[in-house]
């Protein structure tokens, strides 16, 4: 049910006018009080955001991972187009030297 809007007669205005000024200065200091917590929180933002742009990116870093290896034949592959096997010189060192196992 929808109830009629109703004019206030001038001396409920009259009566009602001190809450009004009550309530309008008490919504004033609550907005105040949110733009200071909104502005508090921009400025972290922006100190995060500066500590994140001043700090250093770590160099990429790349890793072999070898699980087994079989030292007569090592195969080769090149990245899109074939594979082949050989004979590495740092095999021909390792079965010379005999410095223990390679795990």
């Amino acid at each position: 049910m929808v109830k009629k809007r109703r004019k206030l007669t001038n001396a409920q205005t009259k009566k009602a006018m001190p809450a009004i000024k009550e309530f309008n200065s008490l919504a004033k200091v609550f907005l105040r009080l949110l733009g200071t917590k909104i502005r508090h929180k921009e400025e972290n933002v922006a100190r995060i955001a500066v500590m994140v742009s001043d700090m250093a990116k770590a160099p990429s870093q790349h890793n072999i991972s070898i699980r087994t290896i079989d030292i007569n034949k090592t195969t080769i592959n090149k990245k899109g187009s074939y594979s082949f096997n050989k004979k590495m010189e740092w095999e021909q060192d390792i079965r010379s030297k005999n410095k223990g196992l390679i795990l």
